[in-house]
């Protein structure tokens, strides 16, 4: 290899040079009057020839001592040259001291442009400083983003950029499941080189184009990676300073101050976590951590992915470890979470008291909730088993989560029948089936240990007979002869059995469903004497009793699926589907049918059932969160769990008063208001704020000019909870006013849900429906009415009742890691996906998003949909 300077630059057309500046390509028969002028400028023939000479020198030897550098003098402020270093031999030779990397740019032929520079730190750099984002420790920089989050009203076109050839290879490689070595193909040149034909101006020549390559187009993928880091950086940071502002107020301006502090946490991202382990098809494990936030306008909840670390480790202390390098990478985070959300395994629960113990959650973190649909999920699998889960003894968390990834790849059949090879390969299986294994010594088998995940009658003799007929050609033919007697066709296909796998929710249900329907088919099957008999009469009177069960549970699967689904449902949606199981529960017990042998079975999940209930009726932001859905208002669930000592008192009256008494405690970190520390002597006239009840104020008729000079005077003696008793009384105003709305509305707007749509329904399926569909509606109707109430409900929204986030990028995480793609490094896979994460919801390449906030993402990507 030869590691000699060349003395002049090597031609556009060799390889082992990169321009640092992109051009990039605009279609102008469509003019983009959005973009910025910089983009539209275009560079002088000047310009353009020092441009060419910043090329960077890839065989020049990496480690050179430092004797042969020095550094750059310049003149002024300018502080670009100062990441740079010039060669004491060569002064054509630039060296970054941030990635490294050597270019060569005779900066004596144009002394005062440093736009090369700049845009190498900006854009080539691995390693770029931070105030070319804008340095997030200058306490300046943030108020400038808190500023713009507050100004509504700014043109945000400013931050609309145009597509280059990088962002458009980005989303084809990501949405169509392609190697990033795709963009080096054939195919990928001829588009690239179709593209560059087009000319940027009527009549001119075409620009010369900066064309992807394998190593360019990892270089942006890690740029666009960082420039989601900064994004959500700024957005957090910028947050978390309008929550830590700090108000003084006194009585007769309580009201004025409130609504102009609700009119700046109206600008402040609230946060949640959801987390859960990924594993792979090579069985390498993943903590994939997401943000979710609300979003007002549309109503939804909408989840970003900001990491997918490797974590070979299921304990609790090592996830709260790789949660608390999150914590500190992202500055205010602790102050913007609200929530959490995990599934229900042991692990997974003890994170949030892990990290409350370390101080990384704050006063503003609500609580954490287990997965509502893990939670049912376990309870419909009580009606599966066939062993006790305490037969095998103590089984910890750890042991237990690896034991259903062990359990889901023996279910997982290949498409000639036979099973998945991973299992062979897999170091648990090795050593569940070594003579050293404290399970073995316990089980005499592995198919105890499988009985112990999925050891059920009907599932089990389901995927036996899917891998009997898949592994024999004979019995194939005999299937699709039979479906074709009994008109049990999918097409020209026979009907499929299908398989069971304990990771998908709604598997039992598929599997009973599709059996029932195959019942002459496999009734026929019984006859014969190669596949022996697998399913009679008894077997199908259980799958119809479990069909009454499970079918509730697809509408409640199919809702706690939705976006518009949030905490506020949890409750409603749970005991819904309590109340129509114990419905099923009393028909079967008095029942005279001498078949329903099974009942013991039911009364096991009526117990785990109220278990659970419990569990999550005993959680205060669970009940709080569930008063403030319209369907639920008056239920019965409040007087029994806020029983009266006074029987005087009207029983809605009690519930009101402890409920305000609750989201009092719950708003005031929030609100982080004071009374001045000083006597007021205009408030002992004053009796409460009753008479300002029902009044509405606009927080921009008021100006906080000179006020932060007056509240630093007091700072010291700064008391949230000096209002306490004042907003206490003003929230349960609010709360008797809903209560009285939501009674007269919830019927209107429930009708007002079923009419938008034509589907039949089930009466279950309309109730789930009502439940929040209703109470969405009323919200974004009545939101200005209850601006106290309004903030709460908005908390609530942003923390979800499930983990149902996790599993969707899971899938998306799947298609990126295949098996086609094993050499992908684990920094690329984790930028793909977060960059994956981030085109779902924001359109990345036409957006500058390290200058907007995320309201202004959000809304710029609804009107690019839009045109």
């Amino acid at each position: 290899m030869n590691n000699n300077i060349p003395d002049s630059p090597p031609s556009n057309t060799c390889s082992s040079e990169i321009l640092v500046r992109q051009i990039s390509f605009r279609d102008t028969t469509t003019p983009n009057t959005s973009v910025s002028s910089n983009n539209n400028s275009t560079p002088t023939p000047k310009r353009r020839k020092v441009l060419k000479k910043f090329v960077l020198v890839q065989d020049y030897p990496s480690q050179s001592e430092d004797s042969e550098w020095t550094r750059i003098d310049s003149k002024g402020n300018n502080s670009i040259w100062s990441h740079f270093l010039e060669g004491k031999k060569d002064r054509s030779i630039l060296k970054c001291t941030n990635c490294n990397n050597v270019y060569r740019y005779n900066r004596r032929e144009a002394r005062y442009n440093s736009e090369p520079a700049e845009l190498h730190l900006r854009d080539d750099c691995t390693n770029p400083p931070d105030y070319f984002h804008g340095n997030l420790k200058d306490e300046r920089i943030i108020k400038e983003i808190c500023k713009k989050k507050l100004d509504k009203y700014r043109d945000l076109k400013q931050y609309i950029k145009t597509q280059s050839f990088f962002d458009i290879a980005v989303g084809l490689i990501l949405e169509s499941r392609l190697s990033i070595n795709w963009v080096e193909s054939f195919t990928a040149k001829t588009l690239w080189s179709t593209m560059a034909l087009i000319p940027t101006e009527n009549n001119s020549k075409p620009e010369q184009i900066f064309k992807p390559n394998k190593s360019n187009m990892s270089n942006f993928i890690r740029t666009k990676s960082k420039d989601i880091n900064y994004f959500w950086r700024s957005e957090i940071a910028s947050s978390a300073h309008i929550l830590n502002e700090k108000t003084f107020t006194n009585r007769k301006t309580l009201l004025v101050s409130l609504t102009k502090r609700l009119y700046a946490l109206d600008n402040v991202t609230f946060m949640s976590l959801v987390f859960d382990h990924w594993s792979n098809h090579k069985m390498s494990n993943y903590l994939g951590v997401l943000l979710v936030t609300y979003d007002e306008e549309e109503g939804k909840q909408i989840p970003f992915l900001v990491k997918m670390d490797r974590s070979d480790s299921h304990k609790t202390i090592d996830i709260s470890q790789q949660l608390g390098e999150i914590f500190n990478k992202f500055d205010g985070l602790r102050t913007v979470t609200v929530g959490m959300s995990t599934d229900n395994a042991a692990n997974m629960l003890k994170v949030p008291k892990e990290l409350s113990r370390t101080g990384l959650l704050g006063t503003r973190f609500l609580g954490h909730v287990p997965c509502l649909l893990h939670s049912a999920n376990i309870m419909n699998s009580t009606m599966f088993d066939m062993v006790e889960e305490d037969s095998l003894g103590f089984v910890d968390s750890e042991l237990k989560s690896k034991l259903l990834e062990l359990a889901a790849m023996k279910y997982q059949l290949n498409s000639d029948g036979s099973r998945n090879e991973i299992l062979k390969q897999d170091i648990f299986t090795e050593y569940l089936l070594s003579n050293n294994s404290q399970l073995s010594s316990e089980s005499a088998d592995i198919g105890g240990i499988f009985s112990f995940i999925t050891g059920d009658i009907i599932l089990k003799k389901n995927n036996q007979l899917a891998l009997n007929i898949k592994s024999s050609s004979v019995n194939q033919l005999l299937y699709r002869e039979l479906c074709v007697e009994f008109g049990k066709m999918n097409g020209e296909e026979p009907l499929a059995i299908k398989t069971y796998s304990k990771t998908r929710w709604l598997s039992a249900l598929d599997v009973v469903l599709r059996l029932r329907e195959l019942k002459p088919v496999l009734m026929e099957l019984n006859r014969e004497p190669s596949l022996g008999v697998f399913f009679d009469e008894e077997d199908f009177v259980l799958m119809d009793d479990l069909t009454d069960i499970l079918s509730p549970f697809r509408s409640l699967c199919e809702m706690l699926s939705n976006d518009t689904c949030t905490l506020k449902n949890t409750l409603p949606l749970l005991i819904s589907y309590k109340d129509k199981i114990d419905k099923i529960f009393v028909e079967k017990s008095k029942s005279s049918n001498l078949t329903h042998r099974h009942l013991p079975v039911f009364i096991r999940f009526r117990r785990k059932m109220d278990k659970y209930y419990k569990k999550y009726v005993s959680m205060d932001i669970c009940l709080l969160s569930s008063y403030l859905n319209i369907a639920f208002v008056d239920s019965s669930v409040f007087i029994e769990q806020f029983p009266r000592e006074n029987t005087e008192i009207k029983k809605s009256d009690h519930v009101i008063s402890v409920v305000s008494q609750k989201l009092t405690d719950i708003l005031i970190p929030f609100l982080n208001i004071s009374y001045y520390p000083i006597k007021d002597s205009d408030t002992e006239d004053m009796i409460g704020i009753s008479s300002h009840a029902g009044r509405v104020y606009n927080a921009e008729d008021y100006s906080s000019e000179g006020q932060e000079e007056k509240n630093l005077e007091f700072e010291e003696e700064f008391d949230e909870f000096s209002i306490k008793d004042d907003l206490q009384e003003q929230i349960r105003l609010e709360l008797e006013q809903y209560r009285l709305r939501a009674l007269s509305l919830v019927k209107e707007y429930s009708n007002e849900v079923l009419s938008k749509s034509k589907k039949r329904w089930s009466p279950f399926d309309r109730q789930v429906q009502m439940i929040v569909g209703a109470d969405n509606i009323f919200w974004s109707r009545h939101k200005r009415e209850f601006p106290l109430l309004s903030l709460a409900n908005k908390l609530f929204h942003c923390i979800p009742s499930t983990s149902i986030h996790a599993e969707r990028l899971f899938s998306l995480a799947a298609q990126i890691f295949d098996k086609r793609k094993s050499q992908l490094s684990d920094q690329m896979f984790e930028d793909l996906c977060i960059i994956r994460s981030f085109l779902l919801r924001i359109k990345l390449g036409s957006i500058n998003i390290t200058d907007c906030t995320l309201n202004d993402a959000l809304r710029l990507t609804k009107e690019l949909n839009l045109e």
